[in-house]
């Protein structure tokens, strides 16, 4: 497979009377690719093409500051909604470097959750969540993000499936997705504990969660994991 990728994109933040903080963002991408396959009798096929995708989107974020005495708190909630047209030539093309989707808090606000550049989300999406954290006197920080991702219109790429199934059952293949959610605990530059979880949109069932607990003193620097995955 051989392809080229031009992307660009205009972001700007305006911050409306009363701190609601508004970012527009337009997008344009375009791809040209060629590719070849041989069938088992050693026949080879070569197929070429172009891509493209024009995303139109806005961010709407509210943060609200709390003080107390030398602790701060930030409670900030947030919503998108990006439109574009369909994914073209959904799940047709050879996917080599977009097979790795996990569905996060770290992912759920970004325009386009692929991995990689053999895939690329289209429909109208809209994501939406509350994030919290905070910063204590005494050293301490807490962090968290609740939230859900929905496709209000078009094909859902998510749904399609691929050479490797990329978007099945990965909390995005609904029309609302699965509940995701984040907690951070953290102690100066010495301790951190980081979990995330992934929870049916329906059931409120785990479908995956992850735990890290982080120690650094000099000179260790110590982690220890945890992940649940649940089977596909």
């Amino acid at each position: 497979t051989t392809r080229t990728s031009n992307e660009v994109e205009w972001t700007t933040d305006l911050v409306a009377p009363g701190g609601l903080v508004v970012s527009p963002v337009v997008a344009l991408r375009g791809d040209a690719f060629t590719y070849e396959t041989q069938s088992a009798a050693g026949l080879t096929t070569e197929r070429s093409g172009v891509l493209g995708m024009a995303t139109s989107g806005v961010e709407l974020r509210y943060p609200v500051l709390v003080q107390n005495g030398g602790d701060s708190h930030i409670i900030e909630p947030i919503a998108q909604i990006y439109a574009r047209p369909n994914e073209m030539r959904s799940g047709q093309l050879p996917n080599n470097d977009a097979q790795s989707l996990v569905v996060d808090t770290t992912t759920l606000f970004e325009r386009d959750k692929f991995s990689g550049f053999d895939r690329i989300e289209g429909g109208t999406r809209a994501n939406y969540g509350l994030r919290y954290t905070a910063q204590m006197e005494n050293g301490f920080s807490i962090g968290g993000i609740m939230g859900q991702s929905v496709q209000l219109a078009g094909q859902n790429p998510f749904a399609v499936g691929d050479v490797a199934n990329t978007g099945l059952q990965s909390g995005l293949e609904t029309e609302f997705s699965d509940v995701v959610a984040s907690l951070h605990l953290g102690y100066v530059d010495h301790f951190s504990l980081d979990h995330q979880l992934r929870l049916d949109e329906e059931t409120l069932e785990v479908r995956r969660a992850e735990v890290e607990l982080h120690h650094m003193s000099e000179p260790f620097d110590l982690s220890l994991g945890y992940v649940f995955a649940q089977a596909q």
